[in-house]
């Protein structure tokens, strides 16, 4: 006999908001603000820190990736920037505009923070390092007045300068612009991941009642036939063989419906309730098909072993189901449909079970 395999259900892709991709991204508009800045300033001294700060850049994310703290790296990688921002602060003077780099930096904590709690874990704190920023853009602004230009630069004129601080500002906004994206989309990601675990039987990974409905809506589709799906003599089965077994033989049943429903885009799957399924056909021979297809699956199962695992060793059952098949009359709903279904259904367990009753 084959052998079932019961598939793990429900699991679902994370949203990568700080992913390699985006942080290159992030790297390659700093860059050309990096290239265009020593092409303003024609020095060989600012040309050697772009290439430096470039190969720093990515050894730092390389580092990042291999802590094995991730809130550890967070914090690496946000602090190499405050002192990056700082240090062309003070290579390239306060007017340039260096700093406006250190403004961007909130914006990216409140997105690892939102992150890092929609994920249930540690998190940063974005308060200390808005201080912090605040605090050394301060201290930067003193020590230029103090002091005076860059240190590695002689004065240069005034339209340099300005025009070196129009970039940055460019830059720096282009970047808070790209990082408020970057949440909006997870903000999205997250809402959408919601309605789907809201949506979704988390035992099986198929559609709960109310998801069905919106699916049929949402699609704009007209029912055209129904049939439910029962488990024969499943209490005595969950008695006799505990309730994680029991839910495994619920998720290889599932298996097969969301098989046969991502098969047919004329077919809508769902968990009704305890060990009943409804299957939902929209197109004008839903109903011969639902009872041609079904047929088959019950004869499939038939010669079909369900393996288990016990404290005598492993067991060998065959489960079976009796299935009620009708179609729609007229213009009633959806639950009448699944009644009358379900009516059939009983006449079928009433009647041997493990069996399709199928009745226009």
């Amino acid at each position: 006999m084959d052998k079932i395999k019961v598939s793990d259900i429900g699991k679902r892709n994370k949203i990568e908001l700080f992913s390699l991709k985006n942080i290159i991204i992030a790297y390659i508009i700093l860059g050309l603000y990096q290239l265009g800045f020593a092409i303003v300033l024609q020095s060989a001294k600012l040309w050697a820190l772009v290439l430096l700060n470039f190969i720093v850049c990515f050894i730092t994310n390389f580092i990042r990736t291999k802590l094995s703290k991730e809130l550890l790296g967070y914090y690496f990688i946000i602090s190499y920037n405050c002192i990056g921002s700082a240090l062309y602060t003070l290579v390239t003077g306060f007017d340039a505009g260096s700093w406006l780099y250190l403004l961007d930096i909130p914006l990216v904590c409140i997105g690892i923070e939102y992150t890092l709690v929609h994920e249930g874990k540690k998190t940063i704190n974005t308060g200390i390092f808005t201080i912090v920023n605040l605090f050394l853009i301060l201290v930067l602004y003193d020590y230029d007045r103090r002091y005076g230009y860059g240190i590695f630069f002689e004065h240069f004129s005034d339209r340099v300068v300005e025009n070196c601080f129009r970039i940055n500002l460019f830059i720096a906004l282009s970047l808070i612009v790209y990082v408020g994206y970057l949440l909006k989309e997870k903000a999205i990601g997250y809402e959408e991941y919601a309605i789907e675990q809201a949506s979704v039987d988390t035992l099986t990974g198929l559609k709960n009642r109310a998801a069905l409905y919106a699916a049929i809506d949402r699609e704009n589709k007209e029912v055209c036939a129904g049939a439910i799906l029962d488990i024969d003599n499943f209490k005595r089965f969950n008695d006799k063989y505990g309730h994680d077994t029991g839910d495994d033989v619920l998720k290889a049943i599932a298996t097969y419906l969301q098989e046969f429903e991502s098969n047919n885009e004329d077919i809508f799957a769902c968990r009704w309730g305890g060990e009943e399924f409804v299957l939902v056909g929209t197109s004008p021979d839903s109903f011969d098909f639902l009872d041609r297809e079904l047929n088959e699956y019950l004869a499939k199962r038939r010669k079909t072993s369900f393996v288990i695992r016990t404290e005598g060793g492993l067991v060998e059952e065959t489960i079976t189901l009796t299935v009620g098949i009708t179609e729609k009359h007229g213009e009633e709903s959806l639950d009448a449909l699944v009644t009358r279904a379900d009516n059939f259904l009983y006449v079928g367990k009433n009647t041997g079970k493990d069996r399709v009753v199928a009745v226009r």
